[in-house]
């Protein structure tokens, strides 16, 4: 048995495919199967894999078109590692990333690592989290602290103990457009008996303005909706740390949708606005106040379209009210003494 299958989702890849396998099959770890799953492409993605062949712990799985979803579920049924985890095909991985899995993984059901972001221009931004072991009771009981803490929520920088997945039938949902990943993960944590969280950078993002992360989408937000709800779901109890959970979800939100249609003054006003609003209330002490009662209120009643609106209204008063004091401090500045 392999120790590790890795699985390759792609879909009219050609451009990135060499780069994403050879960063793969440079590695120094040997005892991995690659299963490159091609999801209907009609470039020439299936030439290209074949040329892959000549390694023996390479195979391909050509399906009908079907979306992400669909082709890593048919990687996981091919699947016959201990271990799995994903690759899109327009990334990569770093040259020490399977000698830092296998020193870290272990006795782990769940491995979460770092990536670094590498955008059109060259420019590479490290995104960090924090470190450290935890059971998975643990990790249940303080979900909405590690999932604003910790890179919770892609698939690709993870590695996953395949008995989890095959024993508890956790797959990917086909009906989901965005967020899959983050399901995948809540369902595959509900499981768990430990994890790690290592800050290694082992994970390279290309930002493609195709992808599907990075299209337009006015709608966005709702999008937001069940992953926030399952969240909820599988936290029953009030904790501490569920407004700050909420509220840096919708705030990516917002951020992350102003920047794709290039409003730079709103993704500045939006950044200025959280600042603002993480000094101003204190998430972990707030929980007798009327801010978090009503907006954890109206998450928990999956009343999430008042919720956004009700956030991005309490930014704008907190930015106004800023914005008074500096005024203030200003003119008192230059008052004659």
């Amino acid at each position: 048995m392999y120790d590790l299958s890795i699985i390759v989702p792609n879909y009219n890849g050609q451009a990135y495919l060499k780069r994403c396998l050879d960063s793969i099959f440079m590695q120094g770890y040997g005892n991995v199967e690659v299963i490159a799953v091609d999801d209907g492409s009609t470039d020439r993605s299936l030439e290209l894999l074949a040329e892959y062949k000549k390694h023996s712990n390479f195979s391909v799985v050509a399906k009908q078109n079907g979306g992400v979803s669909s082709a890593r579920n048919a990687g996981i049924e091919q699947a016959t590692g201990e271990f799995i985890c994903f690759i899109d095909a327009d990334d990569a991985w770093e040259e020490h990333t399977l000698d830092t899995v296998f020193r870290s993984v272990k006795d782990k059901d769940l491995l979460v690592f770092s990536y670094s972001d590498y955008g059109p221009g060259g420019e590479v931004i490290p995104r960090n989290q924090m470190e450290g072991k935890c059971a998975g009771e643990e990790l249940r009981e303080n979900l909405f602290y590690y999932a604003s803490r910790t890179h919770l929520y892609s698939v690709c920088n993870k590695v996953y103990r395949r008995s989890v997945i095959e024993e508890h039938g956790i797959r990917f949902r086909q009906n989901v457009r965005i967020g899959e990943d983050y399901l995948f993960n809540l369902a595959f944590i509900r499981h768990i008996r430990s994890a790690e969280f290592i800050n290694d950078h082992l994970y390279r993002y290309y930002t493609i303005a195709t992808s599907a992360v990075n299209r337009v989408d006015t709608d966005l937000w709702k999008t937001q909706c069940p992953l926030i709800a399952e969240t909820l779901a599988m936290h029953p109890a009030h904790s501490r740390y569920e407004l700050e959970f909420l509220t840096k979800r919708l705030f990516w939100v917002y951020e992350s949708y102003a920047g794709k249609v290039a409003h730079q003054v709103t993704v500045n006003g939006l950044r200025q606005m959280w600042t603002s609003a993480c000094s101003e209330i204190d998430f972990r002490g707030a929980e007798g106040s009327l801010f978090y009662k009503l907006a954890i209120r109206l998450a928990r009643g999956n009343h999430f379209e008042l919720l956004s609106a009700y956030f991005f209204l309490v930014l704008q008063v907190i930015h106004l009210k800023h914005l008074r004091k500096r005024k203030q401090t200003e003119k008192l500045r230059f008052l004659p003494e």
